[in-house]
């Protein structure tokens, strides 16, 4: 029996050795060769687990860094309900959304915002009537799509608290994997 990589017992079937007709010492020895074959398996099959962990956490890892890099795009006096602002954001989205594709995580770094449909109905407002209403529903447009986030993925709204909560949520992460 072995672990598998959640804890969980795996059993593995054990081919019946005949071993009628085989004097005692020979039949020791078949049973011991069964044995040892039954071990190496089990070993091969550890190892490849404590492999695919090890990838987990240094993908894990990279997640981290990148979650760090940041945390260090904030000012040094940063509250946490300061914003990470559109210039940070363009520099770290790509790696960001890389390491966490890779990694197969999915954290929430901003407020979720669904404004899908005052986008429509200002899209709408900003093709139909007077130059002046236009010209208000394109500004307004602007704003609503520019905080559109309903996924609350990384976003210019990003705030400090919300990395350092990341962080401390793929810690945890990392950690279990660990374990």
């Amino acid at each position: 029996m072995t672990l598998g990589v959640q804890g969980a017992p795996q059993m593995q079937a054990v081919a019946p050795i005949d071993i009628s007709g085989l004097d005692l010492e020979t039949a020791l020895m078949a049973v011991q060769s069964q044995r040892a074959q039954l071990l190496e398996t089990q070993l091969a099959n550890q190892i490849e687990e404590v492999k695919i962990r090890n990838d987990k956490i240094a993908k894990l890892n990279q997640v981290l860094n990148v979650l760090n890099k940041v945390s260090a795009a904030f000012k040094s006096d940063a509250k946490s309900g300061d914003k990470i602002g559109k210039d940070a954001f363009n520099k770290l989205n790509a790696e960001y959304k890389q390491a966490c594709e890779a990694a197969g995580v999915n954290l929430e770094l901003s407020e979720k915002v669904d404004n899908s449909a005052k986008i429509q109905e200002l899209k709408h407002k900003s093709q139909h009537g007077d130059p002046i209403s236009k010209l208000i529903a394109k500004k307004n447009l602007e704003k609503a799509e520019a905080n559109h986030n309903p996924s609350g993925a990384f976003h210019p709204n990003t705030t400090k608290g919300n990395v350092e909560t990341a962080i401390n949520q793929v810690k945890g992460l990392i950690d279990a994997a660990n374990n």
